[in-house]
């Protein structure tokens, strides 16, 4: 069975980390005012909010990162090494792993 990796996933992957880095970078980026700010802090002055902002961001990354793993894993991994496809949990604790053992 051969199995290729579209254009539509490419897409959606794309765009989401595209849209993962618009809000990192709105959340770390410096305004240049005299008082520090970033652009998050603009709109959200309650620290409790803007760590809301910051959770949502991670999980969505976590989750983005957890899919494109699955995704490369399922079509390329699977097919060379004829080890079994996993799903997102796997997927998900295996990225995560992996960036604990890469990043310490």
């Amino acid at each position: 069975m051969k199995k290729t990796i579209t254009l539509h996933f490419n897409m959606l992957a794309t765009l989401a980390l595209f849209v993962v880095e618009f809000i990192n970078s709105a959340i770390t980026h410096d305004l240049n005012t005299p008082v520090t700010r970033t652009l998050i802090s603009t709109f959200y002055d309650s620290l409790g909010e803007r760590l809301a902002v910051e959770v949502f961001l991670l999980i969505m990354m976590a989750l983005i990162c957890a899919a494109v793993f699955r995704h490369l894993w399922n079509y390329f991994i699977a097919e060379i090494a004829k080890v079994r496809e996993i799903n997102l949990n796997e997927s998900y604790a295996m990225s995560f792993i992996f960036v604990w053992c890469t990043l310490g």
